[in-house]
């Protein structure tokens, strides 16, 4: 991959376009949003990234931030007894819906909790709705 030094221009409307909340994977409502699109498709295809797309820890969350340090998604969850965590809350920014930010935070917890032996309680609706949708969580799932 190149690096983003190579693309200032690109990379700086991709950020303006996210901050805006213009930027959805496929998706443009007018001409200005499609050249938009067009020329951030395009410095992505070249290897750039407006965020930092590493998923962090701390305790009870993983979370995303943009490269200014906002947090762009999250998903929490609580200690519900003896190996036993409840997934209470996901988020994903807006303008990052529909490309599988929020997939891949719960597979963080998913790894977690397998590595610790924890059971899970899929509280939020997020959360709730993989579970019953992958036969692979199954086993996590508390009784």
């Amino acid at each position: 991959m190149q690096e983003d030094s190579k693309y200032p221009q690109e990379k700086l409307k991709f950020k303006s376009f996210i901050k805006q909340g213009r930027y959805r994977k496929g998706y443009s409502n007018n001409s200005e949003d499609s050249m938009l699109t067009s020329s951030i498709r395009t410095y992505l295809n070249k290897g750039g990234n407006a965020m930092n797309t590493d998923i962090q820890k701390e305790e009870n969350r993983f979370f995303m931030n943009d490269e200014e340090g906002n947090m762009i998604a999250e998903i929490t969850y609580i200690p519900s007894g003896d190996s036993v965590i409840t997934i209470d809350h996901t988020y994903v920014s807006d303008s990052l819906r529909g490309q599988g930010i929020a997939g891949k935070l719960l597979e963080s917890v998913v790894q977690e909790a397998r590595s610790k032996g924890y059971k899970v309680v899929p509280a939020c609706s997020y959360a709730k709705a993989v579970f019953d949708r992958k036969s692979e969580y199954q086993d996590l799932l508390a009784n």
